[in-house]
C-alpha cells in the first residue's frame, strides 16, 4: 500500500506546496503538480514554465529523473526517521524551470562547404571549427 509523503518545492521566488503525493508516484508527477499550481501573479509569475516538461527538481545539486518514484528519493535523500516521525517530514526540493532541450540533430559524415575553410571578412578572419561552428580572430 503506498505511503502518502508532504512534498515542498522550493523556487528562488517562493515555494508551492506542500503537496501531498502517494510514495509511488513519479517525479514527473511533481512536475505536473507544479505546472498546474505554477502563480498566475507574483514573483513566480515572470518566468512561467510552458510545459510540465520545462519543470526540473533538484535534491542535494541533482536534477531528478522524471521516472524516479518519490519513496526512492525519499529513501535515498531523506532516510532514517522513524515511523512515527516520518509523517512529520516534509520533503523540501527546489525547482526550476529548464528551457526546452533542442532536438537532437545527426550530423552527415561529410564535411559540409563552410567547415572546409576560412573566409576573409572585414579585417577578422573567420575559421569554422570541425563541429561547423565559427570562430572570430579580430587582427
Amino acid at each position: 500500500m503506498p505511503v502518502v509523503r508532504k512534498v515542498r518545492l522550493r523556487h528562488v521566488c517562493g515555494d508551492l506546496g506542500p503537496f501531498d503525493v502517494e510514495s509511488t508516484a513519479r517525479v514527473e508527477t511533481l512536475a505536473e503538480q507544479a505546472y498546474k499550481e505554477w502563480p498566475k501573479e507574483g514573483p513566480m509569475a515572470v518566468d512561467p514554465p510552458l510545459s510540465p516538461e520545462e519543470v526540473g527538481c533538484i535534491v542535494q545539486g541533482k536534477i531528478l529523473s522524471g521516472l524516479q518514484d518519490v519513496e526512492s528519493v525519499y529513501e535515498r535523500y531523506f532516510g532514517g526517521y522513524e515511523e512515527e516521525q516520518e509523517e512529520d517530514v516534509v520533503m523540501t526540493m527546489h525547482v526550476v524551470v529548464r528551457p526546452p532541450k533542442p532536438p537532437s540533430k545527426h550530423r552527415s559524415k561529410k564535411k559540409s562547404q563552410r567547415g572546409s575553410r576560412s573566409r576573409q571578412q572585414g579585417g577578422a578572419t573567420t575559421s569554422p571549427s570541425s563541429s561547423g561552428s565559427q570562430c572570430c580572430i579580430v587582427m
